[in-house]
């Protein structure tokens, strides 16, 4: 207690450093090899007309060091690499956040280059690029998804089948069987008793 006799309030010790980030959930499998594959395809694309890597420009920002200005202009700097990392991470939880950060990435090519330069026409042609190597990408899913869904069903129809079949032929072998027995035949014993009631 203090001299005035008021209890002294205990402050908790602050900690150095940075606090520790929650590590986001792993994405599905399926959800990460589709956004690889979308990134993979963007990074191989060639131009039809003279063979080169459309995005190569975007792989990886000049450092700040090289061109301070442009952190100065772009308050949000991204590039493909980046995006990779992030798609590891699992900071992307679905195809559509991809999509969101792809697209700005383009837009601040846009934002510092000057419009009707090669980096921005590049960007332009990117932003439509990407669209339809996804829209082809999902598409591919969604048909093996419902071929997978058809063999599936084609397959629980035959055992269906099966089983109905196996059935009906169990349910034919116990009334061969017990055919004589119950259309009425006399056995050995009933035959002597016949026999015997008209002897007397």
């Amino acid at each position: 207690m203090d001299e005035d006799g008021s209890a002294s309030a205990s402050k908790p010790k602050k900690k150095r450093g940075r606090p520790a980030m929650d590590k986001n959930p792993p994405n599905p499998p399926k959800l990460v090899a589709k956004m690889r594959r979308l990134m993979e395809e963007i990074e191989n694309y060639e131009t039809p007309e003279d063979g080169r890597l459309l995005a190569e420009a975007f792989f990886e920002l000049p450092s700040r060091k090289e061109l301070p200005d442009y952190y100065e202009v772009i308050r949000r700097p991204v590039d493909i690499k980046k995006i990779k990392a992030r798609i590891t991470a699992s900071k992307y939880r679905s195809m559509d956040d991809l999509t969101e950060d792809f697209m700005h990435m383009c837009e601040n090519a846009q934002t510092y280059n000057v419009e009707g330069s090669q980096i921005f026409l590049d960007s332009q042609l990117l932003m439509t690029i990407f669209k339809d190597l996804k829209e082809k990408i999902e598409k591919e899913e969604a048909e093996k998804a419902a071929a997978r869904a058809a063999a599936r069903a084609a397959a629980a129809a035959a055992a269906a089948a099966a089983a109905a079949a196996n059935a009906g032929a169990d349910g034919g072998d116990a009334v061969a069987s017990a055919g004589p027995s119950g259309s009425g035949a006399l056995d050995d014993d009933d035959n002597e008793g016949v026999s015997a009631f008209y002897l007397l």
